[in-house]
């Protein structure tokens, strides 16, 4: 049971309360492909490449047999809940079973996120930016970018989306190539001094804090790794999209709490994905 009801003070919390500072979350869902339906598995078709051919005149059309295979994800069932004594709400001046719910979603929001972290550090991929002796530099960048033209995959025809953390932020925003019109082309104060969710250099950028869940993973020796995918190597099945209940319990005398979620996320195309090695 939610012990911190209790503890709340009347006079000293305003209407609107501020709740305990944590990641958003479901920031990454636009960042892949997303399938959506009542089902346990989910089923995305890769495909391989084909060339065209010249006609002759009065020459057979020949199939290309384009190679095509299946990749296959089983949603994983997530929730989170909580009990709010009504006894406490009483002692409140805030709707503490509206907080709770926000709370829990967040939750929620974070684990929808690692889902995709996860597809992308279990990808197996090949494409790695070696840690070097460096944090997240322009270098690294410049690397990153050329796994993906080696692929033919431009930022001008498919949404590249890259995910680092605090450290690697705090690199980029220390690198003089990166900075030299960033400031002010981009308007990055205006963004609060963070690159969460904009775009330059071709790619969307998303930064995650410390999370529970995972998060960016950062290995004992202190190397951080950063995850840069095309849109389409990304694949997202949602059998059960978020829900929140709340139901009055007559045992404990208390709001049961619950949101739910099942989902999950795979690599479809490995190629499709560039790990970013750095130093924290």
């Amino acid at each position: 049971m939610s012990i911190y009801l209790n503890d709340v003070a009347v006079t000293t919390f305003s209407p609107l309360v501020k709740q305990a500072f944590q990641e958003k979350g479901f920031t990454l869902q636009n960042t892949v492909r997303v399938q959506r339906g009542n089902s346990k598995t989910f089923k995305f078709p890769k495909f391989g490449k084909s060339m065209a051919k010249q006609k002759a005149a009065q020459d057979m059309v020949v199939p290309s047999n384009v190679s095509m295979v299946d990749v296959e994800l089983i949603v994983q069932p997530w929730y989170d809940a909580e009990l709010s004594d009504i006894f406490g709400e009483a002692n409140v001046n805030f709707d503490a079973k509206r907080e709770l719910a926000e709370v829990l979603a967040m939750s929620i929001g974070r684990r929808a996120d690692q889902l995709i972290l996860n597809a992308n550090i279990n990808s197996g991929t090949t494409n790695v930016v070696a840690v070097g002796s460096t944090g997240f530099t322009y270098a690294k960048f410049q690397s990153m970018m050329k796994y993906f033209a080696k692929k033919s995959i431009k930022s001008s025809t498919t949404d590249i989306h890259v995910a680092i953390n605090a450290d690697a932020q705090d690199d980029i925003l220390s690198d003089e190539k990166f900075l030299s019109r960033f400031y002010t082309d981009k308007r990055l104060f205006d963004n609060g001094s963070t690159l969460d969710g904009m775009n330059f250099g071709g790619v969307t950028w998303h930064v995650f804090g410390d999370m529970a869940e995972g998060g960016i993973p950062v290995s004992g020796s202190g190397v951080g790794s950063a995850f840069a995918w095309a849109k389409q190597a990304v694949g997202l099945g949602i059998s059960l999209d978020f829900s929140t209940m709340i139901e009055y319990q007559q045992l404990y005398l208390s709001s049961l709490v619950t949101v739910q979620y099942q989902a999950n996320a795979v690599a479809i195309d490995k190629e499709g994905i560039v790990k970013i090695d750095f130093l924290v």
